[in-house]
């Protein structure tokens, strides 16, 4: 009981990630995307990884600078 709960719930629930949306190519689905080849994204990440080469910064995740390394 609790399964068919739970899968009537994942069906109506909306969905944030994941394949949506019918397309007819791949490219059609593909130009309605962002994504990391996108210039602006792919810039960033490249200053950002310059500022750690560079010694501007200590280290980059993602794009993003960080003063002081985080261990988990």
């Amino acid at each position: 009981m609790i399964d068919q709960i739970l899968d009537f719930y994942r069906r109506r629930k909306p969905r944030k990630y994941g394949w949506l949306g019918d397309f007819e190519s791949w490219e059609n689905a593909k130009n309605k995307c962002e994504g990391y080849d996108d210039e602006k994204i792919l810039a960033h990440v490249i200053q950002s990884s310059l500022k750690v080469k560079n010694g501007k910064s200590v280290w980059e995740r993602d794009g993003f600078n960080h003063e002081q390394i985080y261990y988990s």
